[in-house]
């Protein structure tokens, strides 16, 4: 029997690419749950490995929905080396601490987009320290799991992969309309006037609550207006 493994790297159909991201986020649900069971067992160090994986699976809704648009060879494979990275996948880990830091429009979560980030690599070393042993610093100094992981940082990294796990279900019309309102656009001049007008048709179908105004507000950079009931209770 082979021991090789074929790694699909073609493009998807908005339906294959419902199927992953449905898949991913079933994944990262048991993982999660999981790492409860661990975390109430006292065994941190699991725990928060499987709760840095549950947040690399959640980090590939994401990229799933980038291969989705691709049909060129190039950017097919680049996403697909993405999609297949730690670090491309976990991305997204510091999203709950830079909204409690003020965090409200497409700019100022930029960090969240940075693969090559000091966050990425600090998860994914906190991964490898969480299921090995090692041998760290300039003088030796051996680390087993047990001493390397605090387990209020298990706590709070189960929390924030909780956080990131969504229930809601990406339907395939929602990636149709991606696919045909952004795609034309991606990276190119009018790409935020593209996810405006995708918000708009997800609104129109019943896909989502949020309004296209916060959307825009969010992309641009604006403070979002206040809803009648907030100013009713600031009144």
């Amino acid at each position: 029997m082979s021991s090789r493994i074929t790694q699909y790297r073609g493009a998807l159909t908005p339906e294959q690419a419902a199927e992953g991201i449905a898949l991913a986020r079933a994944n990262a649900s048991r993982l999660i749950a999981d790492a409860e069971l661990l975390l109430g067992a006292e065994r941190h160090p699991s725990a928060i490995g499987l709760a840095i994986l549950a947040i690399e699976e959640l980090g590939k809704v994401q990229i799933i929905k980038m291969i989705v648009l691709h049909s060129e060879e190039a950017a097919l494979k680049k996403s697909w080396r993405e999609y297949r990275s730690h670090r491309a996948k976990n991305v997204q880990w510091i999203i709950p601490t830079l909204a409690a830091e003020g965090a409200r429009t497409l700019i100022d979560l930029k960090p969240a987009t940075d693969i090559d980030g000091e966050h990425t690599a600090m998860l994914d070393a906190i991964k490898q320290l969480a299921f090995y042993t090692d041998c760290l610093n300039a003088t030796p100094r051996w680390t087993e799991p047990v001493d390397a992981i605090d387990p209020k940082f298990a706590e709070s990294i189960i929390a924030v992969a909780k956080l990131l796990n969504r229930d809601r279900v990406t339907e395939v019309k929602e990636l149709e309309l991606w696919v045909e309102l952004f795609a034309p656009f991606y990276e190119k001049p009018g790409m935020v006037e593209a996810l405006l007008r995708f918000q708009q048709r997800m609104v129109e179908e019943g896909l989502t609550d949020t309004p296209v105004a916060t959307m825009e507000a969010f992309f641009r950079g604006q403070p979002i207006a206040a809803t009648s009931a907030e100013a009713n209770e600031r009144g």
